[in-house]
């Protein structure tokens, strides 16, 4: 990715939030232009530049770039404790019209957009 780009992503630094939030911008002016949903760049990105698998297979739902059957893409852990027994707060992104939200990381699996699917209210980020 970074092959294209004129300003430089650094993926050791994106779990820093105002990197990460800096960068978010930028990805999503770019794909504004492209008209592509930045939720699908971002997952992309993580899944490349941090996990380097590129090929489309995940070890879990809670790694970058899953997408569940309802089209929520796992974006990144967060960090900050869930509201489930030993769960973290996960960013999650709806494939279908880009609403970012937070989820436990068990719920991934199961979760619907609470935008555009009638999915419960997401976690705060």
């Amino acid at each position: 990715m970074n092959a294209n780009l004129a300003n430089k992503i650094h993926p050791k630094r994106l779990n820093q939030l105002n990197y990460y939030e800096t960068v978010l911008d930028y990805i999503q002016a770019i794909c504004d232009k492209a008209g592509v949903l930045p939720c699908e760049l971002d997952a992309a990105a993580f899944d490349f530049e941090d996990l380097g698998l590129g090929n489309g297979t995940f070890r879990s739902t809670t790694d970058s770039g899953f997408a569940n059957p309802h089209g929520q893409i796992t974006i990144r852990n967060t960090g900050t404790p869930g509201t489930d027994h030993n769960q973290y707060v996960y960013q999650v992104a709806c494939s279908g019209c880009g609403h970012v939200y937070g989820a436990n990381g068990s719920d991934i699996f199961e979760r619907k957009c609470p935008n555009c699917q009638g999915g419960r209210t997401g976690l705060v980020l």
